[in-house]
Order: structure tokens, then sequence, then C-alpha cells
């Protein structure tokens, strides 16, 4: 029993507390590789700073994506990689209310009443599972969070 409380304790003492936030494939992959950055929430954030990106588990139906030119940047398999895991790091700078022309950078139609998170310096990472939520919410990752250097995508 020691050892666990020891290890536990370890493991706490190499974790940081980081913001998250769940994204569905392919949008997920899509502000990683720095095509999308714009997220699209009903409720507005006053954090800003570096965020995890998590691709939650489910993904979006293609047929409901509402810029398939984004085939062209990658192939559909790479977009739908590593669901229910965080896939990348990204920077909120901004949150403000939707305009119509923000509808090609967030890859979605616009709504009044709808906010943009702005995403800058979006960073790929080696993907590690997470359990996802809804909103805004805290995880605790190893420091260590190494860049993803492959050089495609995931």
């Amino acid at each position: 029993m020691d050892f666990i409380k020891t290890s536990y304790r370890l493991q706490k003492q190499n974790a940081v507390n980081m913001k998250a936030i769940s994204i569905k494939n392919p949008y997920a992959n899509l502000i990683v590789l720095g095509l999308k950055p714009l997220e699209i929430r009903s409720k507005p954030t006053k954090y800003r700073g570096d965020i995890l990106i998590c691709a939650s588990k489910s993904n979006v139906y293609w047929a409901d994506v509402h810029n398939p030119a984004i085939i062209i940047h990658s192939p559909m398999s790479d977009l739908f990689k590593n669901s229910g895991k965080a896939i990348g790091i990204a920077t909120i700078t901004d949150c403000r209310p939707m305009t119509e022309a923000d509808e090609a950078k967030a890859f979605c139609k616009y709504e009044p009443g709808l906010f943009a998170y702005v995403l800058d310096n979006p960073r790929q990472i080696t993907p590690f599972d997470v359990c996802g939520n809804l909103g805004l919410f805290n995880v605790y990752c190893d420091c260590t969070i190494t860049p993803y250097r492959e050089g495609k995508p995931f």
C-alpha cells in the first residue's frame, strides 16, 4: 500500500495542471495542424493562455463538415486519428462574438450568440490518453510533454 501512495506522489511531483478542451475530429486535428484558428462555442471564456487540445472519442461525420476543401490538405484518415487523446497545444489569445466572416476559419456556419475562441501557436505533441469533458477542464500531465517531430500529421 505504501508503494502505491509513494508512486502516486512521485507522479504528481512531475505533473503540471493544464487547461484542456475536447474537440471532435477532424476539427481537433485541423487546429493542431494550424488550419482552423477559431473554435466556436456557445459560452465565452475569460481564460487566456496555453490549452491542451484533446480529440474527443466521437468524431464528426463528413457530411457535417462545412468546408470539405480540408481533404486537400491532409488525407481523410489522418484527420480522424488519435480519438480520445490529447494531440496538441494551442494558445487562446482572445474570445469574441462570432461573425459571419468567421465561417471559413471556423469550419461552421454563423449563428448569432456563439463565441469564437481565437487559437494561435498550435503545436503537435506526442498523443496520450485523456478522459475528456465538456467546456474547459483541467488535466494533470507530465511536464515533459514532447513535441511530435515526425514531419507528418500524427
